[in-house]
């Protein structure tokens, strides 16, 4: 009797610690992707005439059972085009390279260390 009721309560207090876990790693996820918009947003290329493709960077979050990822992207039609052209460089009609303006890159790297560091500090303050 004693070993059942030792084993439910494990399991509660598993079960409760999951659910915190994944609630923190959810709102992490979600403040790296805002965050990361954000700043491809400020360090993407600006044209004199134009800014559409800065200003078009957005998030969004795909809640799972297991767990939650965001994706960041722009938001109008054909932008994941000229985001490649952009960071990776091209070949122009005239022949000539156009030149790469790495912008995407740095963000992604930025993120990663983010959410890592994010992770750590909830791992390390749930206890």
């Amino acid at each position: 009797m004693a070993v059942t009721n030792l084993e439910a309560e494990l399991q509660q207090i598993l079960d409760q610690y999951a659910l915190q876990v994944s609630e923190e790693v959810g709102k992490a996820v979600k403040q790296v992707a805002k965050e990361s918009a954000k700043k491809l947003k400020q360090t993407s290329p600006k044209r004199s005439g134009g800014g559409d493709y800065a200003s078009g960077w957005g998030y969004t979050i795909e809640a799972g059972t297991v767990t939650n990822s965001a994706t960041v992207h722009g938001k109008k039609k054909g932008t994941y085009r000229l985001a490649h052209l952009l960071e990776n460089g091209h070949l122009m009609r005239n022949g000539k390279r156009g030149g790469q303006r790495i912008h995407i890159k740095p963000v992604e790297e930025w993120a990663v260390e983010e959410f890592e560091r994010k992770i750590r500090e909830l791992v390390e303050g749930i206890q």
